[in-house]
């Protein structure tokens, strides 16, 4: 499971998404791809320890920070909100958000 809502001090301002599934190990190349460009989007300076490297492969990426790369299928998604009403969640369907 895993929940993506901003940060507030207060219960009534809560609002985000839940959802839950499945963490599998990225393994096909074109998904690795994708994990990876991600992975270096977000922490750019990680690139700074893959320097001489001209592509970069999973077994590269592992092998040079000690870790895998994981993806998480949803397979329920849900909308919070609680200045609806405490504990107010509608379904989402997964394929809006992951065609």
């Amino acid at each position: 499971a895993c929940a993506i809502h901003s940060l507030d001090v207060s219960w009534k301002n809560l609002m985000g998404l839940q959802m839950s599934g499945k963490i599998q190990p990225v393994s096909e190349k074109m998904e690795a791809a994708q994990a990876i460009g991600a992975y270096l989007r977000k922490f750019p300076f990680v690139k700074n320890f893959f320097s001489g490297l001209s592509e970069m492969t999973l077994n590269d990426f592992s092998r040079h920070l000690n870790a895998g790369l994981y993806v998480f299928l949803p397979e329920s998604i849900f909308f919070m909100d609680n200045a609806v009403e405490f504990g107010f969640r509608q379904p989402i369907d997964k394929e809006v958000l992951f065609p």
